[in-house]
């Protein structure tokens, strides 16, 4: 079985880009999604761990971040 996140863009008629980070500070993923799109990261090129999701909203500047925790399988 495949193990994944999905994650629930805002309705806001953006463009969002979305950057997955290690605890080091390097980007293990990029993803790009619209307004009201739901995304789907797949983990298992992931290594058990904690990674940081940073959201960025192209039209307004504003980011989120969340924290994304990897168990093993």
């Amino acid at each position: 079985m495949m193990e994944s996140t999905q994650i629930e863009l805002p309705e806001s008629g953006s463009v969002f880009d979305l950057q997955i980070f290690n605890m080091q500070g390097v980007v293990v993923n990029n993803l790009t999604g619209r307004s009201g799109e739901r995304l789907v990261l797949y983990r298992e090129n992931l290594t058990p761990g904690v990674y940081f999701i940073r959201i960025l909203d192209r039209n307004t500047g504003e980011t989120a971040v969340q924290k994304l925790i990897v168990g093993s399988r």
